[in-house]
């Protein structure tokens, strides 16, 4: 498939969940991938992005910015600073993301696609670097290697170019806390309420 709309999933509708994991079927059963856990959609400014989505319906988003501890970029260091938004749609994660500044990994995507485009499809894994190098023996190449950290949270990340097969980015996520493996629901649902409650919009890490 090629870059597609949010919109066009029609989130409000049910069974939203269920077209989320038809875009990678086959693709995810070829390489026995676990079910899409994350979309990655690109937006201009995710708080203003967060705030229109939430006007229309979407649960609630946790939004943070920062630098992330590691970004490495076809093989080269970057410093890489942008923004991120995430909430839960019918057991999917919505990820807001926008253009950044250090890199032009997301800014080349919206570009490409415009507001609200989906980048990639993200999957909750054991071993990033694992899957990361079953998909390049494959023929699909890495494009970078990530780690976000905050007190008690470590995330590792990797996006493999998985275009050319279903048109989208492969994500392959690692989240712990205090070094559990923990559904990232359980973080990011707590967060996003204690950002209403403190009325605060976005934390910085």
């Amino acid at each position: 498939m090629d870059m597609c709309n949010f919109n066009e999933l029609a989130w409000r509708l049910p069974g939203f969940g269920a077209r989320v994991q038809e875009i990678g079927a086959t693709f995810g059963r070829e390489f026995a991938l676990p079910p899409v856990h994350q979309l990655g959609i690109m937006v201009a400014d995710v708080q203003e992005a967060a705030a229109e989505l939430e006007r229309q319906g979407m649960a609630p988003f946790f939004i943070a910015r920062g630098a992330p501890r590691r970004w490495q970029e076809d093989g080269a260091q970057r410093a890489m600073e942008g923004a991120l938004a995430i909430t839960y749609r019918e057991g999917v994660e919505v990820e807001l993301l926008e253009p950044g500044r250090g890199s032009n990994w997301y800014r080349e995507s919206l570009a490409a696609g415009g507001p609200y485009s989906i980048q990639h499809l993200g999957y909750l894994v054991e071993d990033v670097d694992a899957m990361t190098l079953c998909l390049q023996a494959a023929g699909f190449p890495l494009r970078i290697r990530g780690c976000l950290a905050a007190p008690g949270l470590h995330c590792e990340f990797a996006y493999v170019d998985t275009r050319e097969a279903h048109g989208l980015i492969s994500e392959f996520i690692d989240l712990r806390v205090l070094g559990l493996r923990l559904p990232p629901a359980w973080v990011y649902r707590p967060l996003a309420r204690l950002q209403r409650l403190l009325g605060v919009r976005c934390f910085d890490l």
